[in-house]
């Protein structure tokens, strides 16, 4: 775990415990999704020196995270949901910083 537990459900404003698996497990995909879009081999390469996540990437993965908690199903009956704009912004900002090729 990257993010601690409580510090997802703050963000999301959850109070109670029945979600707490599927909010790790929403976290897990988040940082596999954001090494995957940065093209690195690992989180910790967008850490800095002290182990900590770079604040553009923390914050990313909590978007992401509260976009796969607020949107659990495939199909909407209402409009569509598409990744929040901040997230696409966050990443965009240390693509091109950590791109090896």
């Amino acid at each position: 775990m990257i993010i601690e537990l409580e510090d997802l459900k703050s963000h999301l404003m959850v109070e109670h415990n029945l979600d707490d698996l599927l909010l790790l497990q929403y976290e897990e995909v988040a940082v596999d999704t954001v090494v995957k879009h940065c093209n690195v081999k690992s989180i910790e390469e967008l850490m800095d020196e002290n182990g900590e996540l770079f604040p553009t990437i923390r914050q990313a993965i909590l978007v992401l995270v509260g976009h796969f908690y607020q949107n659990r199903e495939m199909v909407s009956f209402g409009n569509p949901q598409k990744l929040p704009y901040s997230f696409e912004y966050l990443i965009s900002l240390n693509q091109e910083y950590y791109h090896t090729n």
